[in-house]
């Protein structure tokens, strides 16, 4: 009963009860009916089948939700707030059907919505040199070109040919590389101190074979070349068409923040399709997990729902209540909406009971 309730909190996000009181009823009935003589094997079977129907029917008769205010709706009855149905509402309809929301502590006692818009990558500048923006410690750059590279970059002769070319174009440049070190690190550093070139570098976000499949990402949305020896291209070969494009950087101590041109955006539904089918046939949650993430940080971004409270206790009340409300959008946005309360499922029995005795194979189911 525990693991009923449970996956029904995960995937719908309410209707515990009601799936905790036909599972009891299931059983008792179940045992009731085996005791009086009733092959176990046609009673499972039979439940199996009229619960696919009765799943059917209810697919057939939801209602799909179509506006922010529906979402609201359902953020609103799920969590028994009407302003945290307000802000749940919100946060769905800034990122979009690809996007994420998470659910985070807030240092302050209201709640409030942040929205990463773009690609967010978690990993910040190499080195503290490169920042432009000394108040607020971060790097920002305008209308870039952007190296994606899984290279490590030590010898400054390897990127020299790039750098002198991005030196005539005098546009500002980004380095995504496993890693930026030695005279390479010391060349872009003092070049940039000088002014000759506005230059970041990053590490490479991910580990092990991940770290690949993250920098693709970064290339296919920034429409940049992957340099790779693997596929047969080395830095030294680098040209400026090659390199990606994007609106604007912004690289902080912890962070980087990729908000793209939209130059890329069939290659980026292409890329999403694509990961979304390797989460299907991912063979562990963690797999699926980090795909949902690069889905949602190559998709609409992510908004973070920052809840405040004066004492734990509520913080936690909260965050459950958000939580809970999340996963009934969701499910909601994916299946559409009934009538709930087990109202639906009341009607059901009434009109749907002959039609489920009469397609039966045999008594026993």
């Amino acid at each position: 009963v525990q693991e009923v309730a449970s996956k029904s909190d995960n995937k719908a996000g309410d209707g515990t009860t009601t799936s905790t009181i036909m599972t009891k009823e299931i059983v008792n009935q179940g045992m009731r009916a085996v005791t009086s003589g009733v092959s176990p094997v046609g009673l499972n079977l039979g439940i199996r089948y009229s619960a696919r129907m009765l799943a059917d029917e209810l697919t057939r008769v939801a209602k799909p939700v179509k506006s922010t205010e529906d979402l609201r709706n359902v953020a609103t009855i799920a969590s028994g707030s009407a302003e945290m149905g307000r802000i749940i509402a919100s946060a769905f309809e800034k990122v979009g059907e690809t996007g994420s929301t998470v659910v985070e502590e807030s240092q302050t006692l209201t709640d409030e919505v942040e929205f990463t818009e773009g690609l967010t990558i978690d990993r910040g500048y190499i080195s503290p040199y490169m920042v432009k923006d000394d108040e607020r410690q971060i790097a920002e750059l305008m209308n870039p070109k952007i190296l994606v590279t899984d290279a490590k970059i030590d010898n400054v002769n390897e990127v020299v040919p790039l750098l002198e070319q991005l030196v005539k174009s005098k546009d500002p440049v980004l380095i995504i590389a496993e890693d930026v070190s030695g005279d390479a690190l010391s060349a872009l550093v003092v070049n940039k101190m000088r002014g000759v070139l506005d230059v970041v570098a990053i590490k490479s976000p991910g580990f092990g074979i991940r770290r690949k499949e993250y920098l693709q990402d970064i290339a296919i949305a920034t429409g940049a070349t992957f340099v790779a020896e693997e596929v047969g291209i080395t830095l030294d070969s680098v040209t400026l068409e090659m390199l990606g494009t994007a609106d604007r950087v912004v690289v902080a101590k912890e962070t980087t923040t990729i908000v793209t041109d939209g130059k890329q955006s069939d290659a980026i539904a292409a890329r999403i399709a694509q990961i979304r089918k390797q989460a299907e046939s991912a063979e562990t949650d963690f797999d699926k997990d980090k795909a949902v993430e690069r889905v949602a940080s190559l998709g609409g971004g992510i908004a973070r729902i920052k809840v405040g409270a004066a004492t734990e206790t509520e913080l936690k009340d909260k965050k459950l209540r958000y939580e809970d409300a999340l996963n009934s959008v969701k499910s909601a946005q994916e299946m559409g909406i009934v009538p709930g309360g087990g109202a639906c499922l009341a009607t059901l029995q009434d009109t749907m009971t002959d039609k489920i005795l009469e397609a039966a194979p045999d008594e026993d189911q």
